[in-house]
This record gives structure tokens, C-alpha cells and sequence, in this order.
């Protein structure tokens, strides 16, 4: 199986799909009926556009990645065959954990080929994040 969560591929930014002012975890309309897609495949029903989502990689979602290296991967999935996508987990988060995670709807592991993560978990690596970064 290919995994991409040790590479990193700067191709939206350098091809003007974003400034670096971009918000790095809001989603655009465009991303998510993307990322919708994904989630269809997987057999969730979501609507993930204009919405706060992080992205994790790594064995048991250890990396925090931004949204340049998810869609960056999802561009060398394609270019391998041209309905392909990486192993997507998705996690939605009810109205508690949005608040503890500061407002972030969803977060998306991929990469994470031995073990799946606990929501738990992810809610706790979001936080601790938002808490490094108010430092």
C-alpha cells in the first residue's frame, strides 16, 4: 500500500492555489466537496465546507500536518490512478468537543496504517496544540 505521511509537497502553494495567509484549517468550498467525497466513499454523511478541520498523519495520528500536505498527498494519490485516495478516519466532534477543541468540527487521520486512533485522543492532541500555541 503507498502512504505519503513522511512526504511533504509544497504543490498548492508554489501552483497560486494559496497565499500563505490562508487560514490553515478552515476548509473552502472547493476542499470540501472534496473532502465530502472522501467521506461519502468512507460512508459518512457530512458537509464539510467552510468548516474548522484538523489533519493528523502518522501511525496512530501522531504528526499535526496542515492542509497543503493532505491535499498534496491526495495529488500524488490521483496521479497514481485517478480515482485513488488515501485512507481517510474522520472524526466528528458534538458540540462538547467543539468547544474544548476551540471550535474545530472535524479532525482527519490518514496515514495511520497499524492502529486507529480513539477520538479521545485526537480531541486531547487539538487542545494541547490551541494551549502551545496561546504560549
Amino acid at each position: 500500500m503507498f502512504s505519503c505521511s513522511c512526504v511533504y509537497n509544497n504543490f498548492y502553494l508554489e501552483n497560486g492555489k494559496y497565499s500563505k495567509n490562508d487560514s490553515i484549517d478552515f476548509i473552502d468550498l472547493e476542499e470540501g466537496l472534496f473532502l465530502n467525497k472522501i467521506a461519502n466513499m468512507n460512508g459518512e454523511k457530512c458537509d464539510l465546507r467552510l468548516k474548522k478541520v484538523a489533519f493528523f498523519s502518522g501511525n496512530v495520528g501522531t504528526l499535526r500536518v496542515n492542509k497543503y500536505r493532505f491535499f498534496s498527498c491526495c495529488d500524488m494519490y490521483r496521479q497514481i490512478q485517478s480515482d485513488a485516495y488515501p485512507v481517510c478516519y474522520f472524526y466528528f466532534f458534538n458540540k462538547d468537543e467543539q468547544e474544548k477543541t476551540k471550535g474545530y468540527y472535524a479532525a482527519i487521520v490518514y496515514g495511520s496504517l497499524k492502529k486507529i486512533p480513539k477520538k479521545k485522543y485526537i480531541v486531547r492532541r487539538i487542545r494541547n496544540r490551541i494551549r502551545n500555541q496561546q504560549v
